[in-house]
C-alpha cells in the first residue's frame, strides 16, 4: 500500500478546483522545517522559495517542497468562466457534502449538474451523507447569454472503514469461554471516527451497539451455537457495514 504523502498543499478558500478570481491563497504544510519549502509552478521552480503560504495570481498547476518531507501533491489553479466546485481535502463515506456552479463577476440561470453524463437537476447538489456510489465526473451548465458547461470534475469518496472480518474459534469447548473480535478499523484520514459495533447470532442481536470490537462469553453452551455476524456503524448511524458469518458449532 502507497504511503500518504506528508507534505499538504492547503487552498484558501478551501474549494477545488480554485480559480483565481477568489484570490486563492496556497499554504504548504508538512513535517519539515518551516520557512524550508520550494515552489513549483506547471512542473518548474517557481520564484516564491522559503515562504510558506503565497498568494496565487496566474493559473496553473501548483506544488510545494519541504526537506524532509517531500512533495505535495499537485492542485490546479484554473481561470474559467464558469466552474464546479468540489470542498478541498478527502471525502469519506458520511460526510455531508455540497458542489457549487459558480460563474466569474456572473449571475448565472437554469443552473444544471450532471453526474456521470446524468441531468441531476437543481442549482445546487448536496449530496447528504457521501456514501462510496457518489463517487465520479461532475460537472455543471448555466445560462449567461447562452447556455455553458464547466470541465469535468473527478469526486473520489474514501472509506470510512472497511467490511469487517468477525474472528473467533469455530468449535469451542462447552463451559469454555468466547470472545469474538470484529475487526474494521478506521480511516487512517479519519483516525478518530467513532464507530459503533453490533453482533448478531442467526439475526439477533446479541451485543452492542458498543464503542468496543469484542464479543465475549464467559461460559458457552449447546444454545451459544449459530451463525455470528457483526455490524460496524459509523456514529450517526449513516454509515453501516457486515461481516460474512461465522459459522461457532460449541462441542
Amino acid at each position: 500500500m502507497a504511503c500518504a504523502q506528508t507534505t499538504q498543499l492547503l487552498l484558501d478558500p478551501p474549494w477545488t478546483p480554485a480559480v483565481l478570481w477568489d484570490e486563492v491563497t496556497l499554504t504548504c504544510q508538512g513535517s519539515g522545517t518551516p520557512g524550508d519549502t520550494t515552489w513549483f509552478r506547471n512542473g518548474r521552480p517557481w520564484g516564491q522559495k522559503g515562504r510558506d503560504s503565497v498568494l496565487v495570481t496566474k493559473e496553473g498547476s501548483y506544488k510545494c517542497h519541504r526537506d524532509g518531507a517531500g512533495f505535495s501533491p499537485t492542485v490546479p489553479v484554473l481561470n474559467e468562466w464558469l466552474v464546479l466546485q468540489v470542498p478541498a481535502g478527502p471525502l469519506l463515506e458520511g460526510d455531508n457534502v455540497t458542489l457549487r456552479c459558480r460563474a466569474r463577476n456572473k449571475f448565472i440561470t437554469d443552473v444544471r449538474f450532471y453526474h456521470e453524463g446524468k441531468d441531476l437537476k437543481g442549482t445546487e447538489l448536496s449530496l447528504p451523507p457521501l456514501q462510496l456510489h457518489h463517487g465520479g465526473r461532475y460537472h455543471c451548465g448555466g445560462k449567461w447569454m447562452r447556455f455553458e458547461v464547466s470541465e469535468q470534475v473527478t469526486v473520489t469518496v474514501r472509506e470510512l472503514f472497511p467490511v469487517p472480518v468477525l474472528e473467533g474459534p469455530s468449535e469451542p469447548t462447552e463451559g469454555s469461554p468466547l470472545n469474538l473480535r470484529c475487526l474494521s478499523p478506521p480511516s487512517p484520514l479519519r483516525p478518530r471516527a467513532r464507530l459503533l459495533h453490533l453482533f448478531y447470532r442467526d439475526g439477533v442481536l446479541v451485543g452492542g451497539p458498543q464503542g468496543s470490537p469484542q464479543f465475549h462469553v464467559p461460559a458457552v453452551g449447546v444454545s451459544h451455537s449459530g451463525g455470528y455476524t457483526c455490524e460496524v456503524r459509523s456514529g450517526d448511524g449513516s454509515v453501516r457495514k457486515s461481516s460474512a458469518r461465522l459459522r461457532v458449532a460449541v462441542r
